[in-house]
């Protein structure tokens, strides 16, 4: 399976990177920062053509259309996170958009699956219980929290349409 994974130079992308390629997937990599990608590569033990990388801006629609076609599936795993206040509106905009860009995008391509990561302050205070599509969102609990709650109120959205979205 060919997948497509944005965020991937950053910790979970990074480590959703290695593992689809431990499992046999041919891996795109859609990243801003191409020497970033190949010490991602280099950090997971992977040699340096492990995987394709692709610049993409994701907030670009045919930049982004570019990187995801001809593949099966996508890991959405970008985003901006920072503590400093000097970013409180990069993180507003970017992360749902660049979530509501890789869906639309996605699924107008018809990949199938696209797999959402969002985070557990989304979903805060936690009740112990397993999250899923039916868990009620928080209303976040500072930019980076808000951000990712608009970007699940987004990945939601889709699901409720009977996309692939999970």
């Amino acid at each position: 399976m060919r997948v497509a994974i944005t965020g991937g130079t950053g910790f979970i992308g990074s480590h959703c990177v290695a593992q689809a390629i431990a499992a046999g997937h041919q891996v795109r990599m859609l990243v801003r920062n191409p020497s970033k990608a190949q010490a991602t590569l280099e950090m997971h033990g992977l040699p340096p053509d492990a995987a394709e990388i692709f610049m993409a801006d994701l907030s670009d629609p045919p930049t982004l259309r570019s990187g995801l076609t001809e593949v099966d599936a996508v890991i959405h795993s970008a985003a901006v996170l920072s503590l400093s206040p000097l970013e409180r509106r990069t993180m507003r905009e970017f992360n749902p958009t660049s979530t509501r860009l890789v869906l639309e995008e996605s699924t107008a391509l018809g990949v199938d699956p696209v797999v959402y990561i969002s985070t557990s302050g989304a979903f805060m205070p936690f009740s112990g219980a397993p999250i899923g599509s039916d868990t009620e969102v928080s209303t976040g609990c500072g930019p980076y929290t808000r951000s990712k709650v608009d970007a699940e109120h987004i990945a939601r959205g889709y699901q409720a349409t009977g996309t692939p979205v999970v």
